[in-house]
């Protein structure tokens, strides 16, 4: 059986590596939303958009967000994609879950079925972490 030789260097160097690998992918994904995919940072993230599941699936019309009262108000959100209205929900770098609705109605836009909320109110659930 041959015998590797290595340098105790080499082990110190290995090990240094690993380990700032390990600390560099740790704090990427403790930095990362966990559930609620890009965050704000993202240049590409239309700051009208409602996102959920990692992608576009609405946009907002007329945002109200009241902070101090925990809860965000639009005065429509029409819907491009499968919206989830029983799931949480991302908009602009907010965390949101709807409490409400007042009218939902849908309609055929360019041969595409869209889906209109009007008059929804969404509880702040947290913010996006960057």
């Amino acid at each position: 059986m041959a015998a590797i030789k290595t340098s105790p260097l080499v082990f110190l160097s290995v090990g240094l590596a690993c380990a700032t690998g390990a600390y560099l992918i740790g704090s990427k994904i403790a930095a990362l939303p966990l559930h609620y995919g890009q965050s704000l940072a993202d240049p590409r993230e239309d700051p009208r958009g409602v996102y959920q599941f990692d992608r576009q699936v609405g946009a907002m019309e007329g945002a109200e967000v009241d902070e101090a009262k925990g809860v965000v108000y639009f005065q429509a959100i029409r819907e491009t994609a499968k919206f989830n209205t029983a799931a949480d929900f991302r908009y602009n770098g907010y965390v949101l879950h709807i409490s409400s609705v007042e009218a939902s109605s849908e309609m055929a836009v360019e041969g595409k079925e869209e889906r209109r909320l009007t008059s929804v109110y969404c509880l702040i659930v947290d913010r996006v972490k960057e």
